[in-house]
């Protein structure tokens, strides 16, 4: 918690803000887990998800991470799939995105959602665009789940500490914020 309140904090309010002018409101800071202490809680994570299911698929993680801070209402990240990223000490090629919520809670928005298909960016920013405020870009965000990507699988709600683990090739976005901020530690799996 003590490293997540000393990152950087700034705010690009959603009025006036070139919309579609990229894919996130996030600030990305780069962490290196030197230490190994974070790989070592996600490996153990990671353990315990085996134990209950022998088939799941992954064992570690890679010690180059991220932080996403979203530190207005409306940050959002645009419908994508992540790209696979090779580990520098073992040359295994990551297959899965890890998130680690930081924060979240009851009605704060940030949603994961896992999508059906990825959209055409235009037709989902033409969607979206009318917003003026979280709350209207939050309801867009799952308007265009429906009508652009042909629904939704699934989603998770940010809650502190929750791990949220899926392939690098599954469609997906971060739906608007309603209660900021949101802050989330993002990893590669293997």
């Amino acid at each position: 918690e003590a490293m997540g309140n000393s990152l950087p904090r700034h705010c690009a309010r959603l009025e006036g803000r070139g919309r579609g002018s990229g894919n996130t409101d996030a600030i990305r800071i780069s962490y290196f887990d030197a230490t190994g202490i974070v790989s070592r809680g996600i490996a153990s994570a990671l353990a315990g998800a085996r134990a209950m299911d022998p088939k799941f698929p992954l064992s570690a993680v890679q010690p180059n991470m991220k932080f996403l801070v979203y530190e207005c209402d409306g940050g959002k990240l645009v419908p994508h799939t992540d790209l696979s990223k090779t580990c520098d000490e073992t040359g295994m090629h990551t297959t899965h995105t890890l998130i680690i919520y930081l924060t979240g809670g009851p009605n704060s928005g940030g949603e994961t959602v896992m999508l059906k298909k990825l959209p055409k960016v235009h037709e989902f920013n033409e969607e979206t665009a009318p917003a003026t405020n979280a709350g209207e870009l939050h309801r867009l965000y799952r308007s265009a789940c429906t009508s652009c990507c042909e629904g939704t699988y699934d989603e998770a709600m940010p809650r502190r500490g929750r791990l949220f683990v899926f392939p690098h090739d599954a469609p997906h976005l971060a739906m608007p914020v309603l209660k900021a901020p949101k802050l989330i530690l993002r990893a590669e799996a293997y």
